[in-house]
């Protein structure tokens, strides 16, 4: 692509760290409440009550209820009430604490290509996290410092996909109009909040797929791009796609859908860039 822009904008969780702490420590601060008070729910059933409430708030008519859906402790006390349990702020505390260093890393190819990066463009986040979470997972990795712009759900009350938080980013970050969108690439791992939302966006969407299968990794960028964008492939990865695949997006033009750019790692910035 040609890059005429000085900024490049990233997701974080899935792009840039991977957070184990969903699947781990999350579900059995949970399941120990739980059995503290003699409540037996299967972990497959509480992580089914969990996605099912966070999809449920996701596809509100409310901009508050679409951030809260990205609150973990507001989550499990929506689903303890039924229960007359209470939840303090758990997750939020964790998040202070060390023991998040445990569950977040950088993926191998991040440190070296932000360094990389940084002498050449401003670079910026746009993540459905909150800023009580991200600012800490940003901080206990130590890469906060590479970032000009951070743009959050709670900075501005509302979530990617939604159009409001490209067009924060375009005025946050005194960029040209939005029309331009080769000049504004955006790196993202999610087909509905990210390479949907840059699409609606305005932006230059970069789909990374660390899982992708060996055939599709051996590909040019521009090959594996085209095979990715195949209508029976698209559809093939939406459905993979766990969030993606819980909304209905058949009146959906499958062309938003589609990414610019489909990389498996950082490295391949560099082919772009």
């Amino acid at each position: 692509m040609e890059q005429n822009n000085d900024h490049i904008f990233f997701d974080l969780d899935g792009v840039l760290v991977s957070n184990k702490f969903f699947t781990t420590y999350y579900l059995d601060k949970v399941d120990e409440k739980l059995q503290q008070n003699n409540i037996k729910i299967n972990r497959s059933d509480l992580l089914r009550r969990i996605f099912n409430l966070f999809n449920k708030m996701l596809i509100s008519d409310k901009k508050e209820e679409r951030v809260r859906a990205f609150d973990w402790d507001e989550l499990i006390r929506i689903i303890f009430k039924k229960y007359d349990l209470q939840w303090e702020n758990t997750i939020e505390k964790f998040y202070e604490s060390s023991k998040l260093k445990n569950y977040v890393r950088l993926y191998a190819d991040v440190k070296k290509n932000l360094d990389w990066l940084k002498d050449k463009y401003k670079m910026a986040l746009i993540s459905n996290g909150l800023s009580k979470y991200q600012y800490q997972v940003l901080k206990i990795l130590k890469i906060e410092k590479y970032f000009s712009s951070i743009i959050l759900p709670d900075h501005i009350n509302e979530i990617k996909p939604h159009v409001e938080i490209f067009d924060h980013a375009i005025s946050l970050c005194k960029l040209e109009n939005k029309d331009n969108y080769e000049k504004h690439p955006y790196i993202g791992d999610s087909i509905y909040f990210d390479i949907f939302g840059a699409n609606i966006g305005g932006f230059y969407s970069i789909l990374i797929s660390r899982k992708l299968s060996r055939k599709m990794k051996k590909l040019s960028i521009e090959e594996r791009t085209k095979e990715f964008n195949k209508e029976e492939n698209l559809k093939k990865y939406i459905r993979k796609d766990v969030l993606t695949s819980r909304f209905d997006l058949s009146n959906q033009d499958l062309n938003m859908l589609k990414p610019k750019k489909v990389i498996c790692s950082l490295d391949e910035l560099k082919l772009l860039f």
